[in-house]
C-alpha cells in the first residue's frame, strides 16, 4: 500500500509516494521540527502540507503520525497548538487503513477504513457519520493519546495565497488507485 505526502516547499510540488515498507522506519521520511513561528519555507521537505491515503486527504493539521499495525496503517492527525492563530478546537482523527478487500455483495475491490474522532464539540459534527467499514466512533479529547514523537511530522502555517498555490500543485489521486 502507498501513502502520498505533499510537502510544504517553495516552490510547491505535487504528492510524493511512499511505500508502507518505508514507513516501518520513519527516519526515512523527511522531518522538520515543530514550528514555533517565523519559519522560512524552502525547497527542503519536512513540514507536511497534506497526506492522501486510500483517497482520504488530510491537510492543514498541526501534526501527522503514521504507524504500521500488522498489515494496516494507523494514520493520526491532530490540532492542539493553542498558540497558533488558526487554532479553534482540540481535535484529532485516528484512522485505520486496512488492505483493500473484495466486497462480495457488489463484486468489487474496495478500501477498508475505520475512524475514531477525539472531539469535545457538542454535538460533534462526526456524530452519526460512518466510513465504508462502519460508524465513526466519537470520543472526548481527554482520551486522545499523542502518537510517538518519532512517528510524527508537523504542519506549518502559510499565507492563504501560498496555500492556494500548494493545493494547485496537486494532482488527483482517488481511492481507486489503492484497489487497482
Amino acid at each position: 500500500m502507498k501513502l502520498l505526502i505533499q510537502w510544504t516547499t517553495d516552490p510547491p510540488s505535487d504528492w510524493v509516494e511512499y511505500e508502507i515498507s518505508k514507513l516501518v522506519d520513519m527516519r526515512k521520511i523527511p522531518s522538520k521540527p515543530a514550528p514555533t513561528g517565523g519559519e522560512i519555507i524552502d525547497s527542503t521537505p519536512g513540514w507536511v502540507a497534506g497526506v492522501n491515503l486510500q483517497g482520504v486527504i488530510y491537510d492543514g493539521w498541526d501534526h501527522y503520525a503514521a504507524d504500521i499495525i500488522g498489515g494496516a496503517i494507523r494514520y493520526t492527525v491532530w490540532n492542539d497548538d493553542t498558540g497558533d492563530p488558526a487554532f479553534t478546537d482540540f481535535l484529532a482523527m485516528d484512522w485505520m487503513f486496512y488492505p483493500p478487500k473484495l466486497r462480495e455483495a457488489i463484486d468489487l475491490m474496495d478500501t477498508d477504513q475505520t475512524l475514531t474522532v477525539y472531539d469535545d464539540r457538542a454535538p460533534s459534527p462526526w456524530e452519526g457519520q460512518s466510513t465504508n467499514s462502519g460508524p465513526v466512533v466519537v470520543r472526548p479529547w481527554a482520551e486522545f493519546v499523542v502518537p510517538d514523537a518519532t512517528k510524527t511530522r508537523h504542519g506549518v502555517n502559510v499565507e492563504d495565497a501560498y496555500w492556494a498555490q500548494i493545493r494547485a500543485a496537486r494532482t488527483v489521486h482517488g481511492w481507486e488507485e489503492w484497489v487497482a
